[in-house]
């Protein structure tokens, strides 16, 4: 966005700059800027921040030409063609009161009021095409000059244990937890995955990300019926926590932008802002009441809250710097918090959890560098912390004290989750590494072998001799299969590409002119074996593969002869029907 604009100031200057030597223009003869290059990113910079959608001082909002059209309690702020008489320049020059931008804040150079003069007095025009999109952040591409390192900001376990969801820069993965395979990915997440939450039930995840200084966003994963995610979008910077209610009914988030909001799981609405944090909101858990939510916070304090009317219900002020992480105890009798002052503090829970009722029981020294993660094991025994030196240590839980430091990190490790069954300990790290501990003696765990890819079926199950084709392998553990092979040397392929969302992959087949005709066997491989077999039939015909639907008449898939057809009954009652052109005597 700060290129258009200086790209778009750059023109203006340039065309103004040129005939000044001989005689000054005045500014409606110059060709008037663009409201998408330059006006709307001055608004943006200097204008916003107070008056936008949400605030709109002194009722008005510049975000968008619609709205800055609207003008505000003192009325139009831009009278077309009238620089001098619009209160937009009257504010920024001193000529109006109050001077705008207040005291303290950035102040337009005297070529951007220029520019924003000459766009009004050329009839201060909308945008010539769609408005921008604000969320949209607009930078140049700039290619890598080396690997890109993927590192794993959030890690949660699925609560049956098998799947261990990872959060990395727009994309979360999940992984098998016994061979650390990915199973599944989810991309086209705005900025980095910072937290990840499953449902009791292990149907739901949720992701909280969003792009810095934009925008927050939540994607809800709907992994039992495999729905398209919903996004949800509220926050005004990057979502950093997320937590899950315990009977999945609520969703909470905190963000950059110090806010606190709830969630209506099931429909997406907004229920309520919980406001009282004056820094970032890093860390968010839920009492496993459901009723009470902890937070922790860059202003220094840890605070509880009531969902149910959104009250602040107690506030522990000891930290003496930022904190970072917050978690309840499982029984819900402490709530423990971390971060830059290095300690771990865990506060004694009373039943009404009433403000001045909670007091401090240990406040203990763990780590020569900032705590960025805390968590409990499931049966509460065990503290896990990570910090900023590159260390992850064991506490016994009743008395914090240390039990196990565990080998050294090859670089920040910033994610941590207990598996459901307590014995083992994930941890992600900024370069995008992963391991699992044992929670008894610390030691590492390898994964298992990979299990062997398995084949149900390919479509079409046909190629044209001569033709490439593109085919969809399904079947089970297919996202590590780096080989396919077939029963003869004239069929050649590679795999191109796995479907986030099934697991299925690409194939691309290209087989000789010469190969006959008939049945031809193809497998994959990865590293613990070979798969089973499936026939490939290769024809002289192009091939067609049925697109559903076409269960009716007036939905049969029309087709073009010559050509042979796959298709599948994929359920009782499918009908798959087809319709084509037939000369007499063909």
């Amino acid at each position: 966005m700060r290129l258009i604009v200086s790209l778009a100031l750059a023109l203006f200057l340039a065309t103004v700059a040129a005939p000044m030597a001989d005689a000054p223009l005045k500014a409606a003869e110059l060709a008037p800027p663009d409201y998408n290059l330059a006006v709307a990113p001055l608004l943006a910079k200097y204008c916003n921040g107070c008056h936008n959608s949400d605030d709109r001082e002194g009722k008005l909002s510049l975000a968008s030409f619609e709205e800055l059209k609207k003008g505000g309690k003192r009325g139009a702020v831009v009278v077309p063609g009238q620089s001098a008489q619009s209160r937009l320049i009257r504010v920024l020059t001193g000529d109006a009161k109050p001077a705008m931008p207040p005291e303290d804040n950035p102040r337009p150079s005297p070529a951007e009021i220029a520019l924003l003069t000459a766009w009004i007095d050329a009839g201060a025009k909308g945008p010539s095409g769609a408005e921008v999109d604000p969320t949209v952040l607009i930078v140049p591409k700039v290619d890598p000059a080396g690997p890109v390192r993927r590192a794993i900001f959030a890690a949660a376990f699925s609560p049956d244990g098998p799947l261990l969801a990872l959060g990395r820069p727009g994309a979360v993965d999940l992984v098998s937890a016994d061979t650390r395979a990915v199973v599944r990915t989810f991309t086209g997440l705005h900025g980095n995955v910072n937290s990840l939450a499953f449902s009791a039930d292990g149907a739901v995840l949720v992701a909280a990300a969003g792009e810095p200084g934009l925008f927050g966003e939540v994607v809800v994963f709907d992994l039992a019926r495999n729905q398209p995610p919903r996004r949800l979008r509220g926050h005004k910077d990057s979502i950093y926590a997320v937590a899950l209610s315990s009977d999945r009914k609520l969703l909470a988030t905190g963000s950059y932008d110090q806010q606190i909001k709830l969630w209506d799981l099931a429909t997406g609405g907004e229920l309520r802002t919980l406001s009282g944090h004056n820094g970032a909101v890093f860390s968010l858990d839920f009492h496993k009441n459901g009723r009470v939510l902890a937070s922790a916070s860059g202003d220094r304090t840890v605070k509880l809250w009531n969902v149910d009317n959104g009250e602040r219900v107690e506030t522990f002020g000891q930290p003496t710097l930022e904190q970072y992480a917050v978690v309840f105890s499982p029984d819900g009798q402490s709530v423990a918090a971390a971060g830059a002052d290095n300690r771990i503090r865990i506060w004694r829970l009373s039943d009404s959890m009433a403000e001045g009722t909670n007091p401090l029981v240990f406040a203990r020294f763990a780590h020569e560098q900032p705590i960025v993660k805390l968590a409990y094991s499931p049966d509460g025994k065990t503290i896990a912390t990570a910090a900023e030196d590159r260390k992850v240590k064991l506490w016994q839980a009743d008395q914090v004290s240390e039990r196990l430091l565990l080998d050294a990190q090859s670089d920040v490790p910033v994610a941590l989750a207990f598996s459901p069954k307590q014995s083992t300990l994930a941890v992600g790290r900024l370069d995008g590494s992963l391991s699992l501990y044992s929670v008894v003696d610390g030691a590492m765990i390898a994964p298992a072998p990979m299990p062997k890819p398995e084949l149900i079926s390919v479509l079409p199950r046909g190629v044209q001799r001569g033709q490439p084709a593109l085919l969809r392998i399904s079947g089970k553990h297919l996202s590590e299969s780096d080989k396919v092979t077939f029963g003869d040397a004239r069929l050649t392929g590679k795999l191109t590409a796995a479907d986030a969302s099934t697991g299925a992959l690409q194939l691309e087949v290209t087989s000789s002119a010469d190969l006959p005709r008939g049945a031809y066997d193809v497998w994959l491989e990865n590293s613990s074996g070979a798969s089973g077999k499936l026939q490939l039939y290769v024809d002289d015909l192009p091939q067609t593969l049925e697109a559903e639907p076409n269960d009716t008449h007036p939905a049969a898939q029309s087709i073009s002869l010559p050509t042979a057809v796959w298709g599948r009954l994929q359920t009782a009652g499918d009908r798959d029907r087809f319709s084509f052109e037939g000369r007499q005597g063909q």
